[in-house]
């Protein structure tokens, strides 16, 4: 299970090193929102100035961990609030697990790499929209509106909470499927230290 929160660098370079992964390792995982900044601005922040220098600053170590990781970064020029953008891949989650993949990873993209805004609807839907159709557009659509959406956001922050998750991405790989004895992995870790837990549980290769 992954605890991720589309407002983090750190989680889009951990979950794309696990996606890579994939393509050696026989596991599967499930993603867990954690919204880890509800107080930025519902519809982002655009920074100049000094604000903006603090902001480049901290890009430069997230760019270090980047290319250490091989994985593309563009600092984006604005901290977003995920909460819209978390309820629209949230909502997708139990009826349309690939879409709800889909577009997580295309809206990790369009921060980190096209340097594009996800806070607003309009912002979502525009993204949405190039990855999803049908059904799958709508749900996600309808949820950057909808309070059920907003609560269900809070709830599986919540149960990060009772999973002792404070902060994010924490990566947790279970022993037997029993969400009692997990292995965690925390942070934008290289594969090597995501290979030695899957030694540890004798998970197969491919």
């Amino acid at each position: 299970m992954v605890h991720s929160d589309l407002g983090c660098p750190f989680c889009y370079l951990g979950e794309a090193t696990l996606r890579r992964l994939e393509e050696a390792w026989q596991f599967t995982w499930t993603w867990e929102p954690f919204e880890l900044h509800p107080e930025v601005p519902a519809d982002g922040v655009e920074l100049s100035g000094q604000a903006a220098e603090k902001l480049e600053q901290l890009y430069a170590q997230v760019l270090w961990v980047a290319t250490t990781l091989k994985v593309p970064l563009n600092p984006p020029s604005c901290v977003p609030n995920s909460r819209r953008a978390l309820s629209a891949v949230l909502a997708l989650r139990e009826t349309h697990p690939a879409a709800c993949r889909t577009l997580r990873t295309a809206l990790f993209d369009a921060l980190y790499v096209e340097r594009r805004r996800i806070s607003t609807t309009e912002h979502i839907a525009t993204i949405a929209a190039e990855v999803l159709a049908g059904d799958a557009l709508a749900i996600a659509i309808e949820a950057t509106r909808s309070d059920a959406a907003a609560v269900a956001l809070r709830d599986a922050k919540e149960r990060g909470f009772d999973a002792l998750v404070t902060g994010v991405p924490v990566f947790r790989f279970f022993a037997d499927d029993d969400e009692r004895l997990d292995y965690r992995v925390m942070g934008a870790q290289p594969a090597e230290t995501f290979e030695r837990v899957f030694a540890a549980l004798e998970v197969p290769k491919r």
